[in-house]
């Protein structure tokens, strides 16, 4: 702290004042650097006015007081101006089949004053993958506490985006099973805005428990933009602190439906038969595809896969026909979900017609 004008308690004067006068008055005027600001901590027998600099213009930066005599004092305190940090936060978590993913993005805008860092918190149980920032020299994490730095190549103020990546353990198998999202928290910022956002694949159930949700509400006019073979369960908003938001999700049994559609050629001496067969297969993918045929035909029968991205890796015939018919067992080389077409082909010899005896 630091008294520009007054006594001071041990009795000496401070500042500068006109000796072998009847009275004194005049005009203090305090200006600082931009990056430095004054608290007033001690004020008495002054008034504060609007500052001037030399020549009477007003300086938009200034403190100025106005005293009489020497019973006036002004005390102050001198600190670095604090820079203020707003951010603007996108979540999004995507489920798979044994993790949960999660990816945050941060816009910060910095203002009043630069910063050389920034500090982020993750949750216990979450799992940093990578993070990465416009003008970053290097991060560091303190696996104890979940506390991330990333250091900046130089003082910045304005924009900084950063993204951070990381994942945790998870069971799609478990039946109703709850969990909490983790939430990195970004550090020393005034204001958080921002959005949470939830995928998961078609096999895959997430409801939200209300009862361990706060802070969020549904983002009514998001428009949701899902990763490949994912679906959107959700987007919520949030403009302030705490946020929590747990979900319950069960595994979704596959539903399969199938078409036939068949065309016959005849020739001279041969039926040529094929046929497509057009199997749609919703919420959990599968890898194997069963085909009834007709026991006459059933060791003839050719099988191929028509669309594109599946391929028959394994064929099985049942050893014993069924009221007539035989049924195949075709593996993929990879569980599939949408439209897979399998074709199937035969042929019939016609029956030579019987010579009729000479008359």
């Amino acid at each position: 702290q630091t008294t520009l004008i007054g006594r001071l308690d041990d009795g000496s004067l401070q500042g500068v004042h006109a000796e072998g006068v009847v009275r004194e008055s005049g005009v203090l005027t305090l200006t600082t650097d931009p990056a430095l600001t004054a608290v007033v901590t001690a004020q008495s027998g002054l008034r504060q006015t609007a500052a001037e600099v030399a020549g009477g213009q007003q300086e938009g930066g200034a403190n100025s007081w106005e005293y009489s005599g020497s019973r006036g004092r002004l005390t102050v305190q001198i600190r670095p101006v604090e820079p203020r940090l707003l951010a603007v936060h996108a979540l999004n978590y995507a489920f798979r089949d044994s993790e949960l993913r999660v990816k945050s993005v941060i816009r910060y805008e910095i203002e009043r004053a630069g910063i050389f860092q920034l500090a982020l918190q993750v949750p216990e149980g979450l799992l940093v993958d990578s993070v990465s920032a416009d003008g970053m020299s290097e991060y560091s994490l303190d696996r104890s506490t979940g506390r991330i730095v990333l250091s900046l190549t130089q003082k910045r103020m304005g924009s900084i985006e950063v993204t951070l990546q990381g994942h945790m353990a998870f069971d799609s198998a478990a039946e109703n099973a709850e969990l909490a999202l983790p939430i990195p928290t970004p550090e020393g910022v005034e204001r958080e805005t921002g959005t949470l956002a939830i995928d998961a694949p078609e096999f895959l159930d997430v409801l939200t428990v209300d009862e361990k949700t706060a802070g969020l509400f549904p983002a009514r006019d998001a428009v949701a933009e899902p990763q490949a073979r994912m679906r959107s369960i959700g987007v919520w908003n949030f403009t302030r602190r705490p946020l929590a938001m747990s979900v319950r999700t069960a595994p979704r049994p596959s539903q399969v439906a199938g078409f036939v559609a068949t065309t016959v050629r005849v020739e001279p001496e041969i039926v040529r038969q094929s046929a497509v067969a057009t199997f749609d297969i919703r919420n959990a993918g599968i890898d194997t595809l069963r085909i009834a045929v007709p026991e006459a035909i059933a060791a003839d029968v050719r099988f191929q896969a028509l669309s594109a991205g599946h391929v028959i890796r394994q064929r099985d015939r049942a050893t014993a026909a069924d009221n007539g018919w035989v049924t195949w067992t075709l593996v993929l080389q990879e569980e599939a979900t949408g439209e897979v077409q399998i074709g199937i082909d035969w042929d019939l010899p016609i029956p030579a017609a019987p010579v009729q005896p000479a008359a």
